[in-house]
């Protein structure tokens, strides 16, 4: 399995980086959740070091799109539609055992640790 690592910035418009205060990393096991692969994971299937996007997600699918990766409603306290997602992908790697056991217990807790339940 492969660990992801990517910095991220969100904004009310393709263009805008208005909703994160600043460059975000975000660290996750790609595929790790017994559901399957999230949308948000599919959307960046593929992608290398040094690839980035703006992802335009409706407000209604962020619980959806995220799954599990991203407490989007810590992030995300807005209510903008859609939110445009710009990310970079800054690392891929092996996952270590240990790293995905701990990603899978959290997949499996609800994700995030924010203790919403919604994710």
């Amino acid at each position: 399995m492969k660990k992801i690592t990517l910095t991220y910035m969100a904004g009310t418009a393709a263009a805008a980086r208005d909703l994160v205060s600043a460059p975000t990393d975000l660290e996750f096991i790609f595929g790790v959740a017994a559901q399957g692969f999230t949308p948000f994971e599919c959307a960046i299937d593929g992608k290398k070091v040094g690839d980035s996007g703006i992802l335009a997600i409706p407000q209604k699918d962020l619980p959806e799109f995220f799954g599990h990766i991203l407490p989007w409603q810590e992030v995300f306290l807005v209510n903008y539609d859609p939110v445009y997602f710009h990310f970079t992908i800054t690392a891929v790697s092996d996952a270590q055992a240990s790293e995905v056991v701990r990603f899978m217990a959290q997949a499996a807790a609800g994700g995030c640790g924010c203790g919403c339940g919604g994710h």
